[in-house]
C-alpha cells in the first residue's frame, strides 16, 4: 500500500473517531455546561484532529523519502519528531483558538484533552502499524 493511500485511511479514521466524539459528547456536554459549550467542544475536536492530521506525516512519510529499512533508530526518530509535532500544533492551535475565538473555556480544554488522547490512541496504532511493515 502506498505511503499516500496509508495516510488518507488514516485521515478517515480520526475524521470517523471524532465524528464520534462529537456525536457521544453533544448531550452530556449540552446539559452540563449548556448550549454555549457546544461550539467550544467542536473547536477542540477540531483542534486534535488538526494535529493528528499533521502530527502524522512523519510516519506517513517513511519510505517515500529514501529512508527504506526505517526500523530501528530511523523509526524511533519519525514516532519522536511525530508526538512532538502533534503537542505543539495543538498547543499553537488552541492557544490561538482561545485568544482570537474566546470559545467558553472549562468545556474547550476539557474536549481538548479527550479528543487529545482518543486521536492518540489512533496516532500511535497508525505509527506501529507503519513502522512494523518495515
Amino acid at each position: 500500500m502506498s505511503a499516500a493511500r496509508r495516510y488518507l485511511l488514516f485521515l478517515a479514521a480520526i475524521a470517523g473517531m471524532t465524528v464520534v466524539l462529537l456525536a457521544v459528547g453533544y448531550l452530556p456536554t449540552r446539559s452540563i455546561a449548556g448550549e454555549a459549550a457546544l461550539p467550544a467542544m467542536l473547536l477542540a475536536c477540531f483542534v486534535s484532529f488538526i494535529g493528528s492530521a499533521v502530527g502524522a506525516l512523519p510516519i506517513a512519510t517513511v519510505g517515500t523519502s529514501g529512508t527504506k529499512g526505517a526500523a530501528g533508530m530511523e523509526g524511533l526518530k519519525r514516532f519522536t519528531a511525530s508526538m512532538v509535532l502533534r503537542l505543539l500544533v495543538v498547543a499553537a492551535l488552541a492557544g490561538a483558538v482561545i485568544w482570537f475565538l474566546g470559545p467558553e473555556r472549562k468545556p474547550f480544554l476539557l474536549w481538548l484533552a479527550i479528543s487529545y488522547l482518543v486521536l492518540l490512541a489512533a496516532d500511535t496504532g497508525f505509527a506501529r502499524t507503519v513502522l512494523r511493515r518495515l
